[in-house]
């Protein structure tokens, strides 16, 4: 196992012709500050592989960005075609008030929410919509 003694480690996901590519950046000794050190096709994958060569690096997860989300104040978290804002925590609950659905618990949506990058994710939709899956934005990577 060599890593040419990586540091400042980050994974950053990309679109290659409209399919998702993680690449793994690092500053090295061998090859210089910022240099991609490794690409995959999935964020399990990348995370696995700097494990295997002693970088631990820990993927942010959905309840880490919706906290952040939550002690920044104005928070806001984008649920498919629905904006969230007001954000707080309610004992287990993670309420959000929308100009479309009123307040609501976000909490049984963010627990099972799958992070693709670290601003973006997936959860299933479990409103019975036509939609598999929702995409689920954090602050500024809202659209609307």
């Amino acid at each position: 196992m060599n890593t040419y003694g990586m540091r400042n480690v980050s994974i950053e996901k990309i679109d290659n012709y409209g399919w998702p590519s993680w690449l793994i950046y690092a500053d090295t000794e061998r090859f210089g500050d910022h240099q991609i050190m490794a690409q995959f096709g999935s964020l399990e994958r990348a995370v696995l592989w700097c494990r295997e060569n002693g970088v631990e690096i820990e993927p942010v997860t959905a309840m880490d960005r919706i906290m952040e989300e939550i002690e920044s104040g104005s928070g806001k978290v984008q649920i498919g075609n629905a904006m969230y804002r007001n954000l707080y925590i309610d004992g287990d609950k993670i309420m959000g008030y929308s100009h479309r659905n009123g307040w609501c618990n976000l909490a049984k949506m963010i627990r099972s929410c799958k992070m693709i990058d670290k601003n973006t994710g997936k959860t299933p939709n479990t409103s019975g919509g036509w939609q598999k899956t929702l995409t689920v934005r954090f602050g500024k990577t809202c659209t609307w």
